[in-house]
């Protein structure tokens, strides 16, 4: 596996074991292939099933890297979603767990390989390595619940963040409403002192500042009645 573009790309590989050689055939030059070319890592050649199994080792420890970046970006999103909140941070979450989704599934086709090795007698392996089999199916199954924990985990911060985000909507809606009903007292005043028909005090000059000052003063008493009945 590697990472491209913030997506997982799995690299085919083919092991093929015959009583004499073996051989690894790879699309492209990978960090695998390196370290096999590399002298940091000793191996004999000879030795078909050890061979073998440091090139699943290998495998597993590329999967383990990529599994903890994983879920480094998922400790992040965990510690910060909550202070910044934004359509951006949605997609990025949505792509994590697809990422994690992805992951998990070609964790699981491996595990299922290790142990098809261990129980179908695919390969004769000696007391050593069989313990080393356990050990890299082990090792899957580990990350396997380390995944599972993280998709659950952010599915968590998925349900906090919607109700995050309805409570606001919802609060913007009600502002809105107390908005509307608040400007409808004026607009009723206005408009009633607009119509041609015999009015109170439209005859006297201070009409206008009295119906102004009443209008705000009907204005604020029933925006804080609003306010009291909501809570």
């Amino acid at each position: 596996p590697y990472l491209e573009n913030n997506e997982i790309k799995l690299l085919p590989i083919l092991i093929v074991l015959t009583p004499k050689f073996t051989f690894t055939i790879f699309h492209k030059s990978t960090d695998i292939f390196n370290k096999l070319l590399s002298s940091k890592i000793s191996f004999t050649t000879t030795q078909r099933t050890k061979f073998f199994l440091l090139k699943l080792t290998l495998i597993n420890n590329t999967y383990r890297i990529l599994v903890n970046k994983l879920i480094k970006t998922s400790e992040e999103f965990h510690n910060n979603i909550y202070h910044e909140i934004s359509d951006q941070k949605i997609i990025e979450l949505s792509k994590l767990e697809i990422l994690l989704s992805a992951t998990l599934s070609t964790l699981i086709a491996i595990y299922k390989v290790y142990e098809k090795l261990l129980f179908k007698k695919y390969l004769e392996f000696l007391k050593e390595e069989k313990d080393n089999v356990d050990d890299l199916s082990f090792d899957m199954l580990e990350l396997i619940e380390i995944i599972n924990s993280n998709i659950k985990r952010l599915k968590i911060i998925k349900d906090n963040y919607r109700m995050i985000i309805d409570r606001s909507t919802n609060k913007r809606i009600l502002n809105l409403t107390i908005i509307t009903i608040i400007l409808f007292i004026p607009t009723i005043i206005f408009s009633y002192y607009g119509m041609n028909i015999p009015l109170p005090l439209q005859n006297t000059h201070w009409s206008t500042i009295f119906i102004s000052i009443l209008s705000i003063i009907l204005t604020i008493l029933g925006y804080f009645w609003l306010k009291n009945k909501i809570k």
